[in-house]
């Protein structure tokens, strides 16, 4: 069975290309493939930089729903029921909650560098 291919580039597409030498001169197609392989490697830069933006965008959106999930639990716990929620019931919502809350503080307290790697690495693209 074969492995699925990935999207991304592998690190030998991404390995630095060494300065034309006078010998290139010599080689027409060799110099010319210089400028299409830095064009390869600032697509693949760039294109691995738009994942990790979107990564962290998505990221910012889980949050913000997680947010929004444990306010209507807190409401909901919070209720008045008719008839009243049995005692299993309330603990398995308190259960739902202190995990819910666990689930923010860990992403609140992640020091995730998305944005700032996506900007890095969209720098690194420009330079080449």
């Amino acid at each position: 069975m074969q492995a699925p291919s990935s999207p991304f580039p592998t690190v030998a597409s991404l390995a630095p290309v060494p300065a034309a030498s006078p010998a290139a001169a010599e080689h027409p197609d060799d110099a010319a493939a210089l400028p299409l392989q830095q064009e390869e490697a600032q697509s693949a830069l760039e294109a691995i930089s738009t994942d990790i933006g979107r990564t962290g965008l998505d990221i910012i959106d889980s949050y913000r729903a997680l947010k929004l999930h444990l306010g209507a639990l807190v409401r909901f716990r919070a209720a008045a029921h008719t008839p009243l929620l049995s005692d299993a019931i309330v603990a398995r919502v308190d259960t739902l909650i202190d995990k819910l809350r666990a689930s923010i503080n860990a992403l609140e307290q992640a020091a995730l560098p998305l944005p700032k790697l996506h900007n890095d690495m969209y720098g690194v693209a420009a330079d080449i």
